[in-house]
């Protein structure tokens, strides 16, 4: 929801930039400055993670966090389990590529790399480019408003549905939606004349066949 929600407020802060003149780019770029002071400002109120605290030997400091929450009694014993579970803890690389977490691990890499190459990342750059070229006008609204606003609608349907239907068949259905808009998107490139880019298209496709 953050992430959505900024690129929200960064279409929003671009647009409201946009008649500043022909250096209104800097002034975009330069107001990514506030949200990051702001950042940096609260995060000096974040406490450190109690299991940590604990993993380097500063009980005391790790229960006043832990007891910030749910009171002194059960912070002490909220200690106490973490400290058992570190003491059973134990990990290493080679754990990663034995049967047991192999398959989850390349599934996991595999989900990573073709949320890229689908090539959404360029659609969502070069959408201005895009859509005036091949169906609407360059002033349209929908370049600074529609796209952002569409992903926090997607995202929130998405945590709604996601515990009722599961991931798989949430992920399934939505690469397939996106492999068929990117699809649609290259034929009318094509029809426009452009070289057909169709990889995100297919990658997409794949996407959705994975286990």
């Amino acid at each position: 929801m953050a992430i959505v929600t900024g690129i929200l407020i960064a279409y929003a802060a671009d647009w409201a930039l946009a008649d500043m003149g022909p250096t209104n780019w800097r002034w975009m770029f330069g107001s990514a400055a506030f949200p990051a002071i702001i950042f940096i400002a609260l995060l000096t109120m974040v406490p450190e993670s109690p299991r940590w605290l604990l993993k380097v030997g500063r009980e005391a400091t790790a229960e006043q966090i832990l007891a910030r929450v749910n009171g002194a009694t059960e912070a002490r014993r909220e200690s106490i389990a973490i400290q058992e579970s570190l003491a059973r803890e134990s990990g290493s690389l080679r754990q990663l590529f034995q049967p047991g977490m192999r398959l989850a691990l390349i599934i996991g890499i595999i989900l990573a790399i073709l949320q890229q190459v689908t090539g959404i990342n360029t659609v969502i750059y070069y959408a201005r480019a895009f859509l005036s070229t091949l169906v609407l006008a360059a002033d349209h609204p929908c370049y600074n408003r529609s796209s952002p606003a569409w992903s926090i609608c997607s995202y929130l349907v998405a945590i709604l549905i996601v515990d009722k239907i599961g991931r798989k068949p949430l992920l399934s259905f939505g690469s397939l939606g996106m492999g068929l808009s990117l699809f649609l998107m290259d034929s009318r490139f094509i029809s426009n004349g452009f070289p057909d880019p169709g990889a995100p298209s297919w990658s997409c496709c794949i996407l959705a066949f994975l286990p």
